[in-house]
C-alpha cells in the first residue's frame, strides 16, 4: 500500500483488486458524492478501459503483473507497462468524540455494509461494525 500527500491528506492509496471490485459495486452511490463535490464520475473517462489496483501477480520470482478491474467487475492480470485509469481512495476513521468511560470490552451494537443496510459477518465485503461506546469500525475479512 503506497500512500500519497493530496489537498492536504497524506492517506491516500490505490486501492487493491478486491476494494476496486467493492467500489464498483457501488459506483453509483460515488458517482453521486464525486459529482456533488466537484469529483469526475466513472464514466467520465471511457467506461471500456479498466482501474489499476494495488494487487500484484502472486508470483514470487515475477512481479510485472498487476490486477487491472474494469467497471464491470471483471478482473485480469496485466503487465505493469499499460496505460489504465486510477482511483485513489484515502483511510478513514470515523470519530464521535465519545470516549471510553470504564474498562470494559466494547460490545457490538450491529454490523452494517456501506450502503447502511444491517447485515451479518461477510467475506470480502467492507463492512462497518458499530459498538456500545459509540466507535465505528471499518472492517474487511479477506478470504
Amino acid at each position: 500500500m503506497c500512500y500519497s500527500n493530496n489537498q492536504g491528506f497524506n492517506d491516500w492509496y490505490l486501492p487493491s483488486k478486491n476494494e476496486l471490485e467493492e467500489i464498483f459495486t457501488h459506483r453509483v452511490l460515488i458517482d453521486s458524492v464525486a459529482f456533488n463535490n466537484g469529483g469526475h464520475l466513472f464514466d467520465d473517462f471511457a467506461p471500456l478501459y479498466p482501474y489499476w489496483s494495488s494487487t500484484e501477480s502472486t508470483s514470487t520470482t515475477d512481479f510485472r503483473y498487476s490486477y487491472a478491474v474494469y467497471p464491470s467487475n471483471f478482473t485480469v492480470l496485466r503487465g505493469k507497462i499499460l496505460e489504465y485509469k486510477v482511483r485513489a481512495v484515502r483511510s478513514f476513521t470515523i470519530n464521535t468524540g465519545i470516549k471510553q468511560v470504564n474498562n470494559r470490552e466494547k460490545q457490538i451494537i450491529k454490523i452494517v455494509n456501506i450502503m447502511g443496510q444491517e447485515c451479518q459477518k461477510q467475506l470480502n465485503t467492507i463492512l462497518l461494525y458499530i459498538y456500545d461506546d459509540g466507535s465505528i469500525e471499518k472492517k474487511m475479512f479477506i478470504k
